[in-house]
């Protein structure tokens, strides 16, 4: 993750390019991290379409939308107390919050209000804003660095308490870390468990900085290489388990699933998952044959008519009601349910050994009973995951496809990278293979044979990175 600053003599300039990156965007220009901010008169937030769109807001709270994104309300009608400044959007597109210099916060489509600062006293006035990953929590700003947190975004820390050489003027979240950077006018960076990569607070500016965005980090795939993923389905061997692969030929990268589902198709309709008994023997094989090795993980809905009190009822999302019919109990399970089973996961490998900065989520359709009828339900397990990786430092990256991803989650927006299931090398640049708003870093294009412990071949999956 790394950030870019915004002169003001470039804004009128860099909105315009923008507007036509946006409309004729190609794979390479949608960033999942996208401009969220400029100054106090307009604001610029990603939005719903999963072929990208944004919203405009207006310092009086009127909303312009483009791109096919949803418009679900502003305050253009109202008078406010003060301006608008500042717009943050939620993870799926379909709502967003403004925020106005003095904090008061408003709420339109799924955007959940989480508090406000606008019946207090400030010292300075708030510039901007930064919602969670998960859009279940947003940070405010002041030009004097103050944060104020709501919901479940994290204190971090902030500059309230120093003498600025210029105020601040935006704030970006990381996705990766939960932390955020603060920009001042003069260029400067202050990080709060986030990485500081620079500033330019030591340059000769010809115009004050007046914004700040995150950009994602480039793909760790060499561009038109070759790799494989494998998983159980290569595993030999019970008390010592083997892939049956041998360490070479294997190309320059592979990645290793911790399992697989298997289903029980009885009352409850529960998947259950079995782990993968050869990831230690496939990563050392892997890693000693000089190439790059992930981990990917699958991902499944609990059970549609039955409660998995371990993995549902406790976790980030607070205590569930253990209910299989209220919506809002079913969608705080789900939640709940994508961390735990994750965290499960990763925390099993990491005593192995298993480790890797970069996971993929495996998410695809499979047996009916795989995923839920509801979308939102679907969602949330795949928000809970995201948000799991992401809280312990992870890349987090999406497999799937763009029919799977819309019949599974309703075209969720996770702006993540993605693995492309079935593909060919067109699918890097085939905005119909495009899917949750990311950009595809690899595409899974069949198969090849590799060789085998025992001399033979053996006939694997194979990726090529985009």
């Amino acid at each position: 993750m790394r950030f870019r600053f915004i002169k003001v003599g470039r804004l009128l300039s860099l909105l315009t390019l923008l507007l036509a990156l946006f409309e004729g965007a190609t794979v390479a220009s949608r960033a999942p991290y996208q401009v969220r901010q400029f100054g106090a008169k307009v604001a610029l937030a990603s939005s719903s379409s999963a072929n990208f769109s944004y919203d405009l807001v207006g310092s009086d709270g009127g909303i312009f939308n483009y791109g096919g994104s949803s418009y679900e309300g502003s305050t253009g009608s109202l008078t406010l107390n003060k301006p608008i400044v500042g717009m943050a959007s939620t993870p799926d597109g379909k709502g967003y919050w403004l925020v106005a210099s003095d904090g008061g916060i408003f709420s339109f489509g799924d955007a959940q209000f989480y508090g406000s600062t606008g019946g207090i006293t400030l010292n300075k006035p708030i510039v901007g804003m930064a919602s969670t990953p998960d859009g279940k929590g947003y940070w405010l700003v002041a030009s004097d660095g103050g944060i104020f947190s709501f919901g479940d975004a994290q204190f971090y820390g902030s500059t309230g308490g120093i003498t600025l050489n210029k105020p601040i003027v935006g704030m970006a979240a990381d996705p990766q870390t939960g932390g955020y950077w603060l920009v001042a006018s003069d260029g400067g960076i202050f990080s709060f468990n986030a990485p500081f990569l620079g500033a330019a607070a030591s340059l000769a500016l010809s115009s004050p900085v007046v914004g700040i965005v995150a950009v994602p980090t480039n793909s760790p795939y060499q561009s038109g290489s070759f790799g494989i993923d494998v998983s159980l389905f290569q595993c030999t061997g019970t008390t010592s388990p083997n892939s049956g692969l041998a360490s070479q030929n294997v190309g320059q990268y592979a990645i290793v699933g911790t399992g697989i589902n298997t289903y029980g198709v009885g009352a409850s309709y529960q998947s259950t998952f079995q782990s993968n008994n050869c990831i230690v023997d496939q990563t050392k094989k892997f890693s000693s044959a000089s190439s790059r090795v992930d981990i990917y993980q699958p991902l499944w809905a609990p059970p549609s008519s039955s409660v998995d009190p371990t993995n549902t009822l406790q976790g980030p999302d607070a205590s569930c009601a253990a209910s299989t019919t209220d919506p809002n109990s079913q969608a705080c399970q789900a939640y709940n349910y994508g961390w735990n089973i994750t965290s499960n996961s990763y925390n099993s490998n990491a005593q192995l050994g298993v480790t890797s900065k970069l996971w993929w989520l495996d998410v695809e359709k499979g047996n009916p009973y795989l995923w839920s009828a509801d979308q939102n339900v679907n969602s949330q397990v795949v928000l809970g995951a995201i948000a799991f990786l992401r809280s312990v430092g992870v890349t987090v990256g999406v497999y799937s496809t763009a029919y799977q991803w819309g019949i599974i989650t309703g075209n969720l927006i996770v702006n993540t990278p993605l693995w492309v299931a079935g593909g060919t090398a067109q699918s890097c640049t085939d905005p119909s293979e495009i899917f949750g708003g990311g950009i595809p870093w690899l595409v899974q294009i069949g198969y090849t044979n590799v060789v085998a412990a025992n001399g033979g071949l053996a006939t694997v999956d194979q990726d090529y990175a985009c």
